[in-house]
């Protein structure tokens, strides 16, 4: 969908614009831009819903396990995230 939508892009481009660039560079700009966004979404987007979804099960058995000791654990989650937001930002300091 994604190659389709940037060919519908380049098919409403200026004429101009087919001067300045040639069309043996058009298969390599489509095939470059489509790993591009393949190797910086792809991964990530599927270990994102995975942990989402590991996150939401551990808390949803721990509720149903033992409701007072995961009260408790979940209390600290806003600590830990900002503890983690915190180490974050110190990192991209050094």
């Amino acid at each position: 969908k994604l190659r389709k939508m940037f060919f519908s892009a380049v098919l409403h481009q200026e004429i101009a614009w087919f001067d300045a660039n040639a069309s043996t560079e058009f298969a390599s700009r489509i095939a470059k831009a489509s790993s591009a966004i393949q190797n910086g979404l792809g991964g990530k987007a599927g270990r994102i819903l995975f942990y989402l979804g590991q996150f939401f099960a551990g808390t949803i058995i721990a509720y149903l396990k033992g409701a007072r000791l995961a009260a408790v654990v979940t209390a600290t989650v806003p600590f830990i995230l900002w503890a983690g937001f915190l180490f974050g930002k110190s990192l991209e300091l050094m």
